[in-house]
């Protein structure tokens, strides 16, 4: 009983070792609001790319056919073929503009967080898990 009550205190450090355990309010805005924003979207959308920038986080947005805005930034997402770019915006690509299909799904996902202190954090984020060019 002894060995066993031992072996537990010595892996309980470990166990917790390296994770957060405080979880800043921005983060759970960001989460919730991703989660308000994915909500009842179909799947596939069809959306307009606007291109990609990095600032200070990474964009990927696209808008919808309603007008809804998507940023895909920190999904792990699957780009198949298509030639996208870190800095889209900052090239002037081809593919601004341009409709696509996209299939997404939610992904765990590692993302910096909050101003001055840039932490990484997990959360499930909305990610590409296929797109292809939008056949009308």
């Amino acid at each position: 009983m002894m060995k066993k009550l031992l072996l537990i205190l010595l892996c309980l450090p470990m166990i917790g070792f390296g994770q957060q355990t405080y979880i800043p309010d921005e983060v759970k805005n960001i989460t919730s609001e991703l989660k308000e924003n994915m909500k009842n979207v179909g799947n596939p959308i069809i959306a307009t790319y606007l291109g990609s920038e990095i600032g200070d986080y990474f964009y990927f947005p696209f808008t919808g056919e309603d007008g809804k805005y998507f940023d895909f930034g920190n999904g792990n997402n699957n780009y198949g073929d298509i030639p996208f770019g870190e800095n889209d915006l900052e090239m002037n690509s081809e593919l601004i503009g341009k409709k696509f299909t996209i299939y997404w799904g939610w992904s765990l996902a590692e993302f910096y967080c909050c101003e001055g202190r840039m932490d990484i954090y997990k959360a499930d984020f909305p990610s590409i898990l296929s797109i292809e060019y939008h056949q009308e």
